[in-house]
């Protein structure tokens, strides 16, 4: 399951009660949609809210010439992996 919809089901089960909750994750379209109407279209905004989505980070050029530099790149780095790890796109890339 990718990060997105992992993070739209968490946020689902945390807005119903749990006896609400049973079957409403059932996929249909081979895994595209839902199969509840209800939860289906609240997975389609919420698929077209992360679209827009995107950060775009600043460009690491060239070859690191000293500390402050490979510090910064790695600085840069790290902060991509958080980014795409939750799910938000890099524009950049």
């Amino acid at each position: 399951m990718d990060k997105s919809r992992q993070q739209f089901e968490e946020f689902i089960k945390f807005h119903m009660d749990d006896v609400e909750v049973n079957n409403k994750f059932e996929t249909a379209n081979k895994g595209l949609n839902y199969a509840d109407p209800h939860v289906d279209i609240m997975w389609i905004a919420w698929q077209a809210s992360r679209e827009s989505l995107g950060v775009e980070l600043p460009q690491r050029k060239g070859i690191c010439h000293n500390e402050y530099e490979s510090g910064y790149f790695d600085g840069i780095d790290k902060c991509e992996d958080v980014l795409i790890r939750s799910g938000v796109k890099i524009k950049n890339e």
